[in-house]
């Protein structure tokens, strides 16, 4: 589902002003459709408004934070998630390269620390957590790291 947020400046694009507006043409049909300047005055349909973002996605994240092991980098979700999660941590550094995936189902009931790893604070890393729901559609997706 794609979610179009229009905002009072995105509704300024559709107006006009006098001096946008041509003069009608003598020969215009009868049928023709009315001058801009006509329709100005009338107001603009209210558009619904847009959906909050609890009602389109979970929210899913990764936390980092340093620890007693160096840098502690933590996948979490919201609790009452229903799904898969996929918690992809790359890192670099002075001890070597390291790819590292957690991942499992998730139950509503769950914990909304999802996996945990440790890393070398002075590594480069990326981190990507993936949840996906029983039918596949992605619930909610994070990126972290340099």
């Amino acid at each position: 589902m794609e979610i179009v947020k229009l905002s009072l400046a995105g509704l300024a694009a559709f107006s006009c002003s006098a001096a946008d507006i041509d003069e009608p043409a003598e020969n215009q049909p009868a049928d023709a459709p009315a001058p801009v300047a006509e329709a100005r005055n009338k107001p603009l349909p209210v558009p619904e408004p847009a959906p909050q973002a609890a009602e389109i996605a979970e929210r899913c994240g990764i936390f980092s934070d340093r620890s007693a092991d160096g840098l502690l980098l933590q996948a979490y979700a919201d609790p009452g998630m229903n799904g898969e999660y996929r918690f992809d941590v790359w890192m670099n550094g002075p001890g070597g390269s390291a790819d590292i995936v957690q991942s499992g189902a998730m139950e509503p009931s769950g914990s909304s620390v999802l996996g945990e790893i440790n890393v070398d604070p002075s590594a480069n890393w990326r981190a990507e957590l993936t949840i996906t729901g029983k039918n596949g559609a992605t619930l909610c997706s994070a990126r972290g790291g340099a």
